[in-house]
């Protein structure tokens, strides 16, 4: 109900909270729905994640936190990265590859991660392949969301992308946590129903990232002045 008020609202005001006319550039679109997506899954991986440490595995908050480490630090090391590799392969093919990444590591933790402990073959390739990927493909988007945005709308441009984070966070959360019903925690294959959750968001948002490439570059869209400079596409 919320979003459909400003929707509404957005579609009719002179000076709107979010600027419609933004989505009607395609990669612009593509890219809103990709990181919608890929924050639905990365968001519940954290949560389901933890939660699978200190419930089914028994580990003490302190160790959860440890071993949770290395996923967002390879995210972190790869985006840092990621600027060289968008510029010699293209934004789309990075994006892709990097949701492909986080697909795979989500489907791993489904195939071989249960009540039996076993971090270093089961749960640490896991982590390693979602924070590969989502270091990946985080950075791009938000190139690929802005490339055909012009200066003057970089700043809403910037905050929809925001947005559209931490909307996806939370509903990826909330979808988790509904796949649990009345099982328990400790319980390992509780979690399995969703971590193919988070897969299927994986792949939603690596298919949503391919279709960026889709739109070709407008000359002159009617909303926007369009003398910003181009993104590599892939």
């Amino acid at each position: 109900a919320l979003a459909y008020v400003v929707f509404r609202r957005s579609s009719r005001h002179a000076v709107p909270i979010v600027e419609l006319s933004l989505f009607r550039v395609r990669s612009f679109a593509a890219a809103m729905t990709s990181t919608g997506l890929l924050w639905a899954g990365y968001g519940a991986v954290l949560a389901s994640s933890s939660l699978f440490l200190t419930g089914s595995w028994r580990y003490s908050i302190l160790r959860a936190g440890l071993a949770l480490a290395p996923g967002p630090a390879a995210l972190a090391v790869v985006a840092a990265i990621s600027g060289g590799l968008v510029i010699r392969f293209g934004a789309t093919r990075m994006a892709t590859v990097g949701c492909a990444l986080f697909t795979f590591g989500a489907l791993w933790q489904s195939a071989f991660i249960d009540g039996a402990a076993d971090y270093a073959s089961a749960f640490l390739p896991a982590q390693l392949l979602i924070g590969i990927g989502v270091g990946l493909t985080l950075p791009t988007l938000v190139a690929i969301a802005l490339a055909e945005v012009p200066p003057t709308r970089f700043s809403t441009g910037a905050a929809v992308f925001s947005t559209f984070r931490a909307i996806g966070s939370a509903l990826g959360v909330a979808a988790w946590v509904a796949t649990l019903g009345t099982e328990p925690i400790t319980a390992g294959q509780s979690f399995n129903t969703g971590w193919n959750l988070i897969a299927a968001f994986a792949a939603l948002a690596t298919v949503a990232c391919a279709l960026t490439s889709v739109a070709p570059v407008p000359t002159k869209p009617a909303a926007f002045d369009t003398r910003t400079p181009q993104l590599q596409r892939g």
